[in-house]
């Protein structure tokens, strides 16, 4: 609800210009993301113009499974964070920083 007063504003704002606005709350976990949070995507286009459309659902029940973070980043418990060096971790007896590392 700390948002509603943001986005009632954007809205009107945009009405104001004479566009064509609409919301959508989306799931990120039909769309790939290994997280199961919902997020409000805003679709806006001047008056007489096409409005965008909503991505298609790629994944979940008939569709692509749905990745869960343990499938996306549980590689990551293999592996010793690094001593000294914030945000690294070992990874086959190198340091690697930001991620790089791909499961072995």
């Amino acid at each position: 609800d700390d948002y509603r007063h943001f986005l009632e504003e954007i809205v009107s704002q945009l009405l104001s210009l004479r566009y064509q606005v609409r919301l959508e709350v989306l799931t990120a976990s039909a769309y790939g993301d290994p997280q199961n949070r919902r997020r409000v995507f805003l679709w806006a286009a001047k008056c007489g113009c096409m409005m965008p459309k909503a991505p298609v659902r790629t994944h979940g029940h008939g569709l692509i499974p749905c990745r869960s973070a343990r499938h996306a980043i549980g590689w990551l418990e293999k592996h010793s964070p690094s001593k000294g060096q914030p945000g690294a971790l070992y990874c086959g007896g190198t340091i690697v920083h930001n991620h790089q590392c791909t499961e072995s």
